[in-house]
């Protein structure tokens, strides 16, 4: 029995994987960009098993030989391009727009924090003015003799291991390079780290980046946030297949029940806290810095847009400037009787169901409160969707939310890692059976 249900699993697994990457595939081979075959799940993550950073390179170079300059490989849920040609990336390079970083780099946080390598939004662009004026051509010229002193060393030490026959790695004596005139232009000190390859400062930046691995684990461990412990790779995915909506909601009360009010779960790569006490996102909605939205708010692009619930950056404070005014005290105290007007109603259909043994859920009875408020004093239109809870609209809302669903199976946007929509397919698919 126990095999079955793991090839079943597994069975699953590649299906909502293959399904998961076909769009970013499909679009890969219609531009030509070719690569390794990928294994299922896996993708090409075996080719890096057994590598040092030295052979990776190598690896890449004759990756590049075989398939062009451009290629394509899969790290489970990631599509990665390696590319040898720059002028792919001139148009990158050149925008203002782009300039997220990949979420890779979250792990330098602890060590390098939030300045202009790490940051992004109107902090990027504050940090990227202040420091343009010290790349003009005046002051970088002074800067040359240094440039030169430098590259003269590494010309030095690549000429002693020119005899015809070894292959010379050129990335540890390009970053050796980099640290001396790094160090002695910016900062005025010589280090001579080419001289002396295992120059202290080099060898704790390696320490570093190894420490950073197992960053997120110990700062969750250190602040006591706990929960079940996660499985190899899936994590707690298992916790949540076979669920309904409602039935997570229960799982997540037990949870915080039995390990606190905030609850750390792994699916897959993801690390999610489950929170239950509001205090602890005050310092979250108070920021006008942490306005990225999850992946999972790509799915209403296509419906609402990039407007200010779905925006980040420059885009979102303008939005947010603009609808500021509207949440004045002045003008939300008109609509106080409205507010009143709706409460009293919902709480006149809950006492319809307060019979002391019937279990009431609040969401649909909050969400049709929340759209009379919202229609009658946003819109000026009273819609009494309390009183008609198959008011159309909140009906065409819930099948937009089902066309998003069939959507999200079609083109692939971003469902959980490895697990896809397998968890919103498992639920509807036990609810039917009930």
């Amino acid at each position: 029995m126990l095999l079955e249900i793991i090839i079943g699993l597994l069975s699953l697994f590649i299906i909502v994987d293959v399904l998961y990457k076909q769009r970013r595939h499909f679009m890969i081979e219609k531009a030509g960009i070719r690569g390794p075959t990928p294994l299922p799940i896996l993708g090409n993550v075996l080719y890096l098993v057994g590598n040092t950073t030295a052979s990776v390179s190598e690896l890449m170079t004759k990756l590049t030989d075989k398939y062009g300059k451009v290629v394509r490989m899969w790290f489970i849920t990631d599509c990665v391009l390696i590319i040898l040609d720059a002028k792919y990336f001139e148009d990158i390079f050149k925008s203002q727009q782009l300039i997220k970083k990949n979420d890779s780099y979250n792990l330098l946080d602890g060590w390098l924090g939030q300045g202009l390598l790490l940051s992004s939004g109107p902090k990027w662009f504050s940090r990227r003015k202040i420091i343009t004026p010290t790349f003009h051509f005046k002051i970088l010229e002074e800067f040359v003799e240094i440039f030169d002193q430098q590259s003269h060393v590494m010309v030095k030490n690549l000429m002693k291991q020119a005899d015809g026959k070894t292959v010379v790695h050129m990335f540890p004596n390009v970053c050796l390079m980099a640290l001396d005139i790094i160090t002695e232009t910016a900062m005025g000190v010589k280090v001579n780290a080419q001289e002396h390859p295992e120059f202290p400062y080099a060898k704790a930046v390696t320490e570093e980046c190894l420490v950073n691995n197992f960053r997120r684990h110990f700062m969750l461990e250190k602040a006591g946030i706990r929960g079940p412990t996660p499985l190899p790779i899936l994590g707690n995915v298992l916790y949540l297949v076979g669920n309904s909506t409602a039935s997570v909601s229960e799982l997540m009360a037990k949870l915080t029940g039995k390990y606190g009010k905030i609850v750390r779960m792994w699916l897959v790569t993801h690390c999610v806290l489950f929170i239950r006490d509001v205090k602890f996102f005050e310092d979250i909605f108070k920021s006008q810095q942490v306005i990225t939205k999850n992946n999972l708010y790509n799915l209403l692009d296509g419906w609402l847009g990039q407007g200010l619930l779905l925006s980040s950056g420059p885009k979102w404070f303008s939005r947010r400037k603009i609808i500021t005014p509207t949440f004045h005290f002045k003008i939300l105290e008109k609509f106080v009787e409205i507010f009143d007007q709706q409460s009293h109603v919902m709480a006149k259909n809950l006492m319809k169901q307060a019979d002391g043994k019937t279990v009431i859920h609040m969401f649909p009875n909050v969400c049709l409160m929340a759209l009379d408020i919202i229609t009658e004093t946003a819109m000026g239109v009273k819609v009494n969707a309390q009183e008609h809870p198959e008011f159309p609209y909140a009906k065409a809302v819930t099948e937009r939310r089902h066309l998003m669903i069939e959507k999200a199976g079609i083109r692939g946007p971003t469902p959980l890692p490895l697990v896809g929509n397998l968890l919103e397919l498992v639920g509807n698919t036990t609810a039917s059976k009930t």
